[in-house]
């Protein structure tokens, strides 16, 4: 994910990054973009990502986001989405 873009996404490069993510997922199945949920109150907080290394298939980026409305809720969100995740 190397990091969340702080800029509107042109709709050509948003096409391409999601036709790439596409690809991706479907070569790894196990690998994608996962909805969070808190355990707590099961309502939604942001996602969960796993993308696997094309070049070195060995290789996998954990990443996740959360609803800023959800910051600093909870200490140890972060946390649970990780262990969820791996």
């Amino acid at each position: 994910m190397e990091q969340i873009t702080e800029r509107t996404t042109p709709l050509d490069e948003a096409q391409n990054e999601f036709t790439s993510l596409l690809k991706r997922n479907e070569n790894h199945q196990l690998f994608g973009s996962y909805k969070v949920y808190d355990s707590i109150t099961n309502e939604y907080v942001g996602l969960g990502h796993v993308t696997v290394n094309e070049e070195n298939v060995r290789e996998a980026e954990i990443g996740y986001m959360i609803l800023p409305e959800h910051w600093g809720k909870r200490y140890g969100l972060p946390g649970e989405i990780l262990s969820t995740i791996i």
